[in-house]
């Protein structure tokens, strides 16, 4: 047993040495973390085991993952680890990468705190909706969630309803109306994954591991068109700025979702409708 234990860690350690190789060599690469450390595959890639980078931002994710992925093929430690590109990544899959992972590289260390924390919070969040959606699942019949869920989005079209036609300067003066619409656009966005959730959940179709993923499991069962499909795939992104990062929101993209992201709800509204 000792044997083996000595072995693996100087496995461990040569692997860790070629890595860091091929990951100082590149100075595009900020940070940089091994997903599935000690031998222990990705928990959501079985058989798997990950070094993710986040690249500067004027890099080409794709070419520095590229690179990468040549100089780990050619040392023996390295061969067959995966490369991701955590910039690339949806939030919230970035931040499950970043869970209980073995940090390689920080070049810079508030560049990777910042990613960080956003990521981790997106996932944590994900986490929390998908747990929330699984109770209701179990304790509800699909009959009785859908028409609850369509009531709940109506309540938030509604409210938005009042407020479209508001000019940005009118947005920006009156806190109480900023609230109100940031708020009703987060849930009515939660609301419609949530009724995407369990459509295809009950056509057996699956859990998608990120918000935008339930969007285009829902388009590719035939539910959404693929037009619709892509701007409900951008309120996703735009939830997670509502939802956890209130210092970013630009008041100019909030009036701007407001004026044609509540038609996209609306059409969401008369698709769901028939499911």
């Amino acid at each position: 047993m000792l044997a083996n234990r000595e072995w693996l860690a100087a496995s461990a350690a040569e692997r860790n040495a070629a890595i860091g190789a091929a990951l100082s060599a590149d100075p595009r690469i900020v940070f940089a973390v091994l997903n599935g450390a000690e031998g222990e595959p990705d928990a959501e890639r079985p058989g798997t085991a990950r070094v993710a980078v986040y690249v500067e931002p004027a890099a080409e994710g794709e070419a520095v993952r590229a690179d990468l992925a040549v100089r780990l093929a050619g040392q023996p430690a390295t061969r067959g680890l995966d490369v991701a590109v955590l910039n690339t990544l949806e939030l919230e899959e970035a931040g499950r990468v970043l869970q209980g992972c073995e940090w390689l590289l920080d070049r810079n260390r508030a560049a990777r705190a910042e990613f960080e924390s956003r990521a981790s919070w997106a996932y944590l969040d994900f986490r929390e909706s998908e747990q929330v959606f699984l109770r209701e699942r179990a304790g509800q019949p699909y009959g009785d969630v859908v028409p609850r869920k369509l009531a709940a989005l109506d309540e938030q079209i509604r409210r938005l309803h009042e407020f479209e036609g508001i000019p940005l300067e009118g947005f920006v003066s009156d806190w109480k109306t900023s609230s109100i619409v940031e708020r009703a656009l987060e849930v009515a966005i939660g609301v419609s994954i949530d009724l995407m959730r369990h459509t295809i959940s009950r056509r057996g179709l699956g859990l998608p591991a990120t918000y935008r993923g339930v969007v285009f499991a829902a388009r590719d069962a035939g539910l959404l068109e693929a037009g619709l499909a892509a701007s409900l795939a951008d309120l996703c992104r735009f939830r997670h700025v509502l939802a956890h990062e209130g210092d970013r929101i630009d008041a100019a993209v909030v009036v701007e979702v407001l004026q044609h992201g509540v038609r996209s709800l609306r059409r969401f509204r008369e698709a769901a409708s028939g499911w």
